[in-house]
């Protein structure tokens, strides 16, 4: 089985994270968007308007910007020649933030399913050593009790032997 069909077969039980991934991304995203309606959204500019004129535009924007579709010349670049020369650092910080930790958070949640579904490998290994060890004590402890009635048989053989012995002599 491949280490990418265990991991869709571990999803359903991992949802909740992915739940919480998908939350922190849209919280980020609806905080940076009203940040940027607030910032860019007033202005006479027909193109800046359209980006970040309402909180929907802005947060459509900002998944563009998050995603590095075309953010540099189609977003970032039209704020900064209406006006706003510091725009770049918003939108730098706003990318490290989403994209980077985001992908972070996303790589850290593939590695914690991986990491359960090795365990659930181990303790599947550890259960079948139980049981094969638990069939060898079985058997060893009928050997043992075989071994033990060969020697039970054979002190009763020596015994007669020694009262033969004992009865020629």
């Amino acid at each position: 089985m491949t280490a990418l069909r265990r991991l869709q077969l571990l999803a359903p039980h991992r949802g909740y994270s992915v739940t919480e991934l998908v939350v922190v991304l849209a919280l980020i995203t609806y905080v940076a968007a009203v940040m940027a309606t607030n910032m860019y959204g007033n202005t006479e500019n027909e193109e800046v308007t359209e980006l970040f004129g309402d909180l929907p535009r802005s947060a459509y924007s900002l998944f563009q910007v998050m995603t590095m579709d075309g953010w540099r010349f189609e977003v970032v670049q039209k704020v900064i020649d209406d006006g706003n020369p510091f725009a770049w650092l918003f939108f730098l910080i706003f990318i490290f933030i989403a994209s980077f930790a985001i992908l972070n958070l996303f790589i850290a949640l593939i590695v914690d399913s991986l990491a359960a579904e090795q365990q659930a490998i181990i303790e599947e290994g550890l259960d079948e050593l139980e049981e094969e060890l638990e069939g060898e004590m079985v058997s060893a402890e009928k050997e043992r009790a075989a071994v033990l009635n060969a020697i039970q048989e054979m002190r009763k053989e020596v015994a007669a032997l020694r009262a033969i012995v004992e009865s020629r002599s």
